[in-house]
């Protein structure tokens, strides 16, 4: 026969069960402690991408999360926009005058592309304007590989930022930097004790 199950309300369920509890726990909060060191990487990974503060990118990540965009994508398409600007031959003066058709401009005037905050918010202005216009998709053309992943982006800007205002203080620079830091941390630790 087969072992003896102990009676309800006696003491070896009592333990059985707090031991149980306790190994959830456990896992709940290894789990939680992975997704918070996995989140500090990507957006340690997505400043180190575009080269800017993790202020910057914890900014840009919640317009793009909010707008359903994904971060490589941006980085990619702003990155791809930024090389064609700063063309100097015919494909920075085609790139330049797209733009300047839909009265756009990333020029910070001092021959340095403004932000990626502020070409984000630029782009989004432009696209209204065009979209005003009858010519968002031709906007969106006109920015080239890419934007199209933008479209939920700059067509909801403006309540974006609205919900990132109500957000407050999340966006400290030195919060980020140690969020970024810490998670690094953390990540490197989670490795060493192999918890999955």
């Amino acid at each position: 026969t087969g072992a003896a199950v102990p009676a309800i309300g006696s003491a070896g369920t009592a333990a059985t069960l707090a031991a149980m509890a306790i190994a959830a726990a456990v896992k709940e909060m290894a789990a939680l402690t992975q997704y918070a060191a996995k989140s500090g990487q990507e957006l340690g990974n997505f400043a180190d991408k575009l080269n800017i503060s993790a202020k910057e990118a914890q900014e840009l990540k919640v317009a793009l999360s909010l707008g359903g965009a994904d971060t490589d994508a941006f980085a990619k398409f702003i990155t791809g926009l930024d090389k064609r600007l700063q063309d100097v031959g015919k494909a920075g003066d085609e790139a330049r005058a797209n733009l300047y058709r839909f009265g756009v401009s990333l020029d910070g005037g001092n021959g340095q592309l403004v932000g990626y905050t502020e070409q984000l918010e630029r782009l989004a202005e432009g696209y209204q304007n065009a979209k005003l216009a009858g010519m968002g998709n031709e906007f969106l053309s006109a920015l080239g590989p890419g934007a199209e992943a933008l479209r939920d982006v700059l067509e909801n800007y403006e309540q974006i930022e609205k919900t990132k205002a109500r957000m407050g203080g999340m966006f400290d620079a030195k919060s980020a930097e140690e969020f970024v830091a810490q998670s690094k941390a953390l990540a490197d630790q989670m490795k060493e004790l192999d918890v999955s």
